[in-house]
């Protein structure tokens, strides 16, 4: 398979008018416009042509749309000198069709041979007996451009699942733009929350698995692209205020995290509270990381406490604050406490927890490493102590 390949991402289709092609598959086919592009074209140059196998002198502009709770959809619509005046037939290679789930074949094929859009269909009937996908039934309809749409309905258990392990994907339970994948997880969500409500916390989820994801394999831009643009993150007392922007995260991360040779986030126990456009989230960490100069290794538990903001890039955090239970090693690091309602962890002087003699060894280690890292230029004068993400 393709190496790091993660999922099938978009069905591109062209269109010969992109905004009538748009307002088809939004109005009776249900998706979702997320943005336009283009047009694209290089009036003296070959780039069309060495990128797209194109007449030089064409240009393109697209849509991308969400369809479905696992799909994306790209139309495309051209201008060329030598373009095709006909749509291509059924029959021509490189043809492809659209297949749909639906419950009510009968009515469904209805309400779409009623779209002035549709301009043939064909009779609905079943698999043959002896097919692997007997029981299946569908119906085919074409669009004035086109395009063919398959509607197919079938139950549980076809024949050829009784000849391997592989299933095809589906049916959903429902048809949204915004439900996860077959592998989404109901993440926190409370027991009868509806299904936008049970996306909107896997999609939270997910956004906090990532952001471990980015920060283990030290990619300070997609872990960053991860909060608003506005975001104020606070990652440990020992950093001082919060880090303000989207941007000023980014270089923090890049200069901070590269100084361990490894890291290891574990992100547990995700807790989700909705408020329509805006969430709030808690969730539990536990953090290792290896520092490339042989300091000590910090390892590091506590919670992040987060406010998040629904944009149009989706889910982001605008802001974000670790709470620590305790850590062992780091050269020093001080986390913020989190706090608990018998005082244990903060000292009798109400700043800091009580210290383990353990992570006093650990911390008294660090400081030497620090002095001999300072000699050798690793800090300069006045620079904070590296913090765990």
């Amino acid at each position: 398979m393709i190496p790091t390949a993660r999922n099938a991402h978009h069905i591109g289709l062209n269109v010969p008018d992109l905004d009538r092609a748009v307002a088809f598959f939004v109005a009776a086919l249900g998706a979702e416009e997320l943005f336009r592009w283009g047009p694209f074209a290089d009036p003296q140059g070959d780039a069309m042509a060495d990128k797209l196998r194109v007449d030089p002198r064409a240009s393109v502009k697209g849509a991308m749309l969400r369809f479905g709770p696992v799909s994306n959809v790209e139309l495309l619509e051209y201008n060329a000198p030598d373009q095709a005046a006909r749509p291509p037939r059924t029959a021509d290679p490189g043809v492809a069709h659209l297949g749909i789930f639906v419950d009510d074949l009968d009515a469904a094929t209805t309400y779409l041979r009623a779209r002035p859009e549709v301009v043939w269909s064909g009779a609905a009937g079943p698999a043959p007996l002896d097919q692997p996908h007997a029981g299946l039934s569908n119906v085919f309809l074409l669009t004035e451009w086109g395009l063919l749409i398959e509607l197919l309905t079938y139950p549980p258990g076809l024949p050829y699942e009784r000849q391997t392990e592989g299933r095809m994907w589906g049916p959903a339970p429902a048809w949204s733009n915004r439900a996860g994948g077959e592998e989404a997880r109901d993440v926190g969500a409370p027991e009868g929350a509806g299904e936008r409500e049970t996306a909107d916390h896997q999609q939270i989820a997910d956004l906090l698995y990532r952001y471990c994801l980015h920060a283990d394999l030290y990619e300070p831009g997609p872990l960053a692209a991860l909060f608003t643009e506005d975001c104020a993150v606070t990652l440990g007392a020992s950093e001082g205020g919060p880090i303000e922007g989207r941007a000023a995260l980014e270089e923090q991360v890049r200069r901070n995290l590269g100084r361990f040779a490894a890291t290891s986030h574990h992100n547990t126990n995700v807790r989700v509270v909705l408020d329509g456009d805006d969430a709030t989230a808690m969730s539990y960490i536990y953090a290792w990381h290896a520092f490339a100069d042989g300091t000590p290794d910090l390892h590091l538990y506590g919670q992040y406490h987060d406010r998040l903001r629904r944009t149009p890039e989706g889910w982001r955090i605008a802001e974000r604050r670790l709470l620590t239970a305790g850590h062992r090693g780091g050269g020093g690091f001080e986390g913020v406490p989190i706090g608990r309602t018998d005082g244990q962890n903060r000292s009798r002087a109400g700043g800091e927890r009580p210290r383990l003699e353990r992570d006093r060894r650990a911390d008294a280690l660090g400081r030497t490493a620090k002095r001999r890292r300072g000699a050798l230029g690793f800090w300069e004068k006045g620079q904070a102590e590296p913090w765990p993400c």
